[in-house]
């Protein structure tokens, strides 16, 4: 049940991210005729370009972390056995848990800090921007919970059965 409600958020977020990025390729084509054809330009266009971009990426770092996509420096862990690199991978879920929780935290503060403020071109309001920070790393969360419970759980629950079904 909680796998079908992820898997549709996670399909939700890829919907969203690959219309930000068509709306942020149109506006830049826009932007650029105008500049070249008419030798003017909107203020609103860039702005709209640029927010369209940070939720975009945004977006796609939780879904980096369901499908194991970031960058990842393994040449150590290679060469280890399996125990201790499940140690080793436990740790690292838990300081990227610990960054994620500083980093909703703070996409969550920076968002009071500029309530009131209103962007220039637009005219909407600032938090819009900030808030991907805390939408991204609280989703983010959510999936590397998602990860630990299938790599660990999962697995320790399938021993166990596997052990009681050879007794």
């Amino acid at each position: 049940m909680v796998k079908k409600i992820l898997d549709i958020i996670e399909k939700i977020l890829m919907v969203i991210m690959g219309i930000l990025l068509g709306v942020m390729t149109a506006i830049i084509f826009y932007q650029v005729f105008l500049r070249y054809a008419f030798s003017s330009a909107n203020p609103w266009a860039d702005e709209l370009a640029r927010y369209a971009m940070i939720w975009a990426i945004m977006l796609a770092a939780p879904v980096g972390f369901r499908k194991y996509r970031h960058i990842r420096i393994d040449v150590f862990i290679r060469y280890v056995s399996e125990k201790p690199r499940k140690i080793i991978d436990l740790f690292m879920y838990i300081l990227e848990l610990a960054f994620l929780v500083v980093m909703l935290c703070a996409g969550i503060s920076i968002c009071g800090k500029v309530a009131r403020q209103v962007s220039v071109g637009l005219g909407l309001p600032i938090p819009i921007m900030y808030m991907s920070v805390a939408v991204s790393a609280g989703l983010s969360i959510v999936f590397i919970l998602e990860n630990i419970f299938n790599e660990y759980f999962m697995g320790f629950i399938a021993a166990r059965k596997s052990k009681g079904a050879t007794q």
